[in-house]
C-alpha cells in the first residue's frame, strides 16, 4: 500500500541533486554542504523542547498517515531540519556569517541573505522534484503518463523562470546591492516559536485577487525568525515580479490579525520549509490538530484546484 511516507521516502531516495547556488564556481570547495536552510543554532535551537525525553521540534511536512489521510505529526531533531544540498562548504560558511554569527538586527544585508538563502532553498526543491520525476524511483510507474508528463513540463517552466531570479540575486550579491528588493515585515509579540524559509506562489492574495500562474509565478519569499522575546515575520518581492508586488503591496495594507491569518494560511498551503516547536503544537486543542491534518491532506490532494486564496481556520501566532 502507497503512503504519504513511502512515497516521501521514495522521493528523497531518487531527487538529490547537488550544486553550489552561488555564482562563482571557480570560487567554490569541492564539498557540497548538507546545509541548513533554516539556521540551527540560531533559530531551530530555540524551537526544540523535550518530546519523551528528547529535544525535538516539528514540521508540517514530517507525519505518519494511512490512506492518505494524515494521522500525527512526527516530531524530530533539529538536525535533520531544513537539509539541503544547495551550497558548497566555502560559500554556505562565508556568505551567511552575517546572518549565522552576527545578532539578527533586520539589516539590509541580513534580509537580502535571507532571501538568498530561502530562494536558493526553493530552486533546489524544483531541482529536486525534476530529478524524481525523470528517475526510476518506485512509485513512478504509479503516476498515469499524462500527469507525469505535466508535471515534468511544468517544472521546466518554473525552473527556467527561476533560474532568472538566480542570476538577478547572484548580481545583487556581487555587487554587494541589498537595497534592490523590497522588504515588509511585522514583529510579533510574545515569541512565537515558528520558523520558515520558503518561496510563495499562490494561486489568489489574502483578497482573492487571482495570480494566474500559467501566465506567470509569483516569487515571493516569506522568512519567519523567531528571536528570543519577538517573532520576525518577513516578505521579500522582487522588483522584476510583477505577480508578487500585487500581493505584497497588499500585505502592506492588512490589519495585524489579518496578517497573521494570511501568513498561517500560507505556511499550510504553500511552503515546505516551515518548523515549529512542541511547546506551540501542545497549545493546540484536540480539534485544532485534527483541523490541521485535515487542512494538510486538502492542500496536498486540491490544492491546484482551488478558485480563491486558501483560508485556513488555524492562526499559528495565537496559541
Amino acid at each position: 500500500m502507497i503512503t504519504y511516507k513511502l512515497l516521501l521516502d521514495d522521493y528523497k531516495k531518487n531527487s538529490n541533486f547537488k550544486y553550489c547556488f552561488y555564482h562563482d564556481q571557480a570560487e567554490c570547495s569541492n564539498k557540497i554542504k548538507k546545509a541548513h536552510s533554516v539556521q540551527k543554532n540560531r533559530i531551530l535551537s530555540q524551537l526544540e523542547s523535550p518530546v519523551n525525553g528528547n529535544n525535538l521540534i516539528y514540521s508540517l511536512n514530517e507525519f505518519e498517515d494511512e490512506d492518505f489521510k494524515t494521522k500525527m505529526l512526527i516530531p524530530f531533531g533539529k538536525n535533520k531540519a531544513s537539509i539541503f544540498t544547495g551550497f558548497c562548504d566555502f560559500h554556505d560558511s562565508k556568505l551567511f556569517s552575517p546572518v549565522e554569527n552576527v545578532p539578527f538586527k533586520g539589516t539590509s544585508e541580513q534580509l537580502f541573505l535571507l532571501t538568498y538563502r530561502a530562494f536558493a532553498h526553493g530552486l533546489h526543491q524544483l531541482l529536486e522534484t525534476y530529478n524524481y520525476y525523470i528517475s526510476k524511483g518506485e512509485f513512478i510507474k504509479y503516476f498515469p503518463p499524462n500527469y507525469l508528463h505535466e508535471h515534468i513540463k511544468l517544472t521546466r517552466f518554473r525552473i527556467e523562470k527561476s533560474l532568472k531570479y538566480k542570476k538577478i540575486l547572484n548580481s545583487q550579491i556581487k555587487q554587494k546591492d541589498f537595497n534592490s528588493i523590497s522588504y515588509h515585515y511585522r514583529i510579533i509579540k510574545p515569541f512565537v516559536p515558528l520558523a520558515c524559509s520558503s518561496i510563495l506562489s499562490p494561486l489568489y492574495t489574502f483578497k482573492n485577487i487571482s495570480l494566474n500562474p500559467r501566465e506567470e509565478y509569483s516569487y515571493l519569499v516569506l522568512n519567519i525568525i523567531p528571536d528570543t522575546t519577538q517573532t520576525f515575520v518577513c516578505i521579500s518581492q522582487f522588483a522584476e515580479d510583477y505577480k508578487g508586488k500585487v500581493f505584497f503591496e497588499e500585505f502592506k495594507t492588512l490589519t495585524d490579525t489579518e496578517f497573521e491569518i494570511a501568513i498561517s494560511s500560507l505556511l499550510i498551503y504553500c511552503t515546505t520549509n516551515t518548523f515549529f516547536s512542541p511547546l506551540l503544537w501542545d497549545k493546540f486543542t484536540y480539534e485544532e490538530k485534527q483541523q490541521l491534518y485535515s487542512e494538510i491532506d486538502f492542500c496536498i490532494k486540491e490544492g491546484d484546484k482551488i478558485d480563491k486564496f486558501f483560508l485556513s481556520q488555524i492562526n499559528f501566532f495565537k496559541h
